[in-house]
């Protein structure tokens, strides 16, 4: 199918010819919806998928908006309130609360049991569990038999391995320079970017190294796997034969974050990275002439415009090797993520429960990661490939371009809400044949991070109810402290030589050796044969 064809395919659309979505004549269901107000969505009540929702499952819904940098701790202060709480909440990546978390919400009497549906009522929750091949019922089974919550659970190749490094090759080649590979190579090829001029506008303008506030962990964890394994979750913990060690604790950590601070102290990892937002990132990296070096995070295309040729300039390299040559890249490995909770003043939950078994079936699988078929997405015409041929998927999704990941549409929730995607959905994208396309750009370097990630390492764990009510406040205490202490650290705030030791010392006394010690007992149990 060529370009007018799928124009066209939009236009009809958009002009009521092509009807994706049933109507009902019933009187339909009302239900209030909490979501995040994300940069990536319009306006939820127009949104194309809404609309589908509403007509394909007979709702009326209405949204309760949330800043996603606030949504936990408002809905937090509003369980502790007693306030009254939309019948469903809604959560995305970035801003949803840990199974820990629900589960304390429905100790509180904030949500309600979603068992006996998941049981008996949930056929498209059934059918997509079959399809991905995994039982996810243990997964989201809380510590006292219930479930309370329906999960993002997405076999995502590119998101198991979300820290790419993106460097900006025609710099490289300007000044006649290698991808780096370690952190000599890499201090190396920053500090050129810095003194020697590679936008040739005779300023000394260049930044070789910034992220935005929000996306600062994915450097961190980068620069830090040159030093040790930083573990597959954002709290840093790493398996070494077995046993649970909390990375922040240790010499090789001590170092990684000194390396860190030579780059921040030297002007070579800008300091802007730790105060500016997405967007005027996205400003920076996009103003005309080039200033930004290199970034990591899971996408650098999508901070540009869609027809920027640096699109393709900023090109993906391989994980930084560790001095002894190991390549530890983080891994992230596909986790049951609580998308959808179910508020007890919910007076048809019955209904609520509809809503998010459809948002689990496949048409809104594929919806709310990239559309409406026909307009935003079709079946590839014969010939076509998969993004992820290399690995032997063939093509079930092309994209037409008419919107872009990442960028402001009003089509679908973007992976809002409860979803199961397969390797097979989410491997199936095919290549629509622009290579500014930024899955394309994803799918290029996947092959350098592929099976270079920890082989021992922590996925989901379920805790026991006493379990549970021992580690939450412990965990949540010293994450807060490890990431306060580090920020201080890498700014020089604090010395590695003077303040290291103190820090360790408040770090146990804020209970680390309690939180490994029952971590260590859910890692146990969640082996196979346990």
């Amino acid at each position: 199918m060529n370009r007018h064809t799928l124009l066209l395919a939009a236009a009809l659309l958009a002009l009521g010819l092509i009807l994706p979505c049933a109507a009902s004549a019933q009187t339909p269901d009302h239900l209030t919806v909490g979501i995040a107000a994300i940069s990536s969505v319009i306006d939820y009540e127009t949104n194309a998928m809404t609309r589908c929702l509403e007509e394909d499952g007979n709702f009326e819904l209405d949204f309760i908006t949330f800043a996603p940098e606030e949504m936990i701790d408002r809905l937090n202060l509003m369980i502790q309130n007693g306030s009254a709480l939309p019948d469903v909440l809604v959560f995305g990546s970035g801003h949803r609360p840990q199974p820990m978390l629900v589960y304390n919400w429905a100790l509180s009497g904030a949500v309600i049991p979603l068992t006996g549906y998941v049981q008996s009522d949930a056929p498209s929750f059934t059918a997509a569990v079959a399809e991905c091949g995994t039982d996810l019922i243990p997964l989201i089974t809380m510590p006292d038999g219930e479930i309370y919550y329906l999960p993002s659970y997405r076999f995502s190749i590119a998101n198991e391995y979300q820290h790419k490094n993106w460097i900006y090759q025609p710099w490289l080649d300007a000044l006649g320079l290698e991808a780096p590979t370690d952190a000599e190579s890499l201090y190396l090829v920053l500090r050129a970017f810095k003194e020697q001029d590679p936008n040739g506008n005779g300023l000394q303008d260049e930044i070789p190294l910034l992220t935005s506030a929000e996306m600062t962990a994915y450097v961190i964890r980068s620069l830090l796997s040159m030093f040790c394994d930083v573990g597959s979750m954002n709290d840093s913990i790493a398996v070494q034969d077995g046993q649970l060690v909390a990375s922040y604790a240790t010499e090789a950590y001590r170092e990684g974050l000194r390396y860190i601070h030579r780059l921040v102290e030297e002007g070579l990892f800008s300091t802007l990275s730790f105060t500016i937002d997405e967007a005027q990132f996205s400003a920076i990296v996009s103003q005309e002439t080039t200033v930004v070096g290199m970034s990591v995070r899971p996408s650098l295309a999508t901070a540009l415009p869609f027809d920027d040729p640096r699109r393709a300039e900023y090109v993906g390299i391989a994980p930084f090797a560790m001095a002894d040559g190991t390549v530890l890249t983080p891994y992230t490995p596909t986790t049951a993520n609580a998308h959808f909770v179910i508020t007890s003043g919910c007076r048809n939950p019955e209904a609520a429960f509809r809503l998010g078994d459809l948002l689990c079936s496949e048409k809104f699988t594929i919806m709310n990661r990239w559309g409406l078929e026909g307009v935003d997405w079709v079946t590839p015409p014969e010939g076509s490939v998969s993004l992820y041929d290399f690995l032997g998927y063939e093509p079930l999704i092309m994209t037409t371009g008419h919107t872009t990941w990442g960028a402001p549409q009003n089509q679908y929730w973007a992976s809002q809400g409860p979803f199961i995607r397969g390797y097979r959905l989410q491997c199936g994208q095919a290549w629509n044949g622009d290579p500014l396309d930024s899955e394309y750009m994803i799918a290029r370097v996947m092959p350098e991070y592929i099976g270079k990630g920890p082989k021992e390492y922590i996925g989901m764990l379920n805790y026991t109810m006493e379990e549970s009510e021992q580690i939450s406040e412990l965990l949540a205490t010293v994450n807060s402290y490890v990431r306060e202490m580090q920020l201080q650290f890498i700014t020089g705030v604090l010395s590695l030589d003077h303040d290291w030791d103190e820090y360790l010392r408040h770090l146990y006394a804020s209970d680390l050796d309690t939180v490994l010690r029952i971590m260590q007992s859910a890692y146990d149990r969640s082996l196979p044969g346990s």
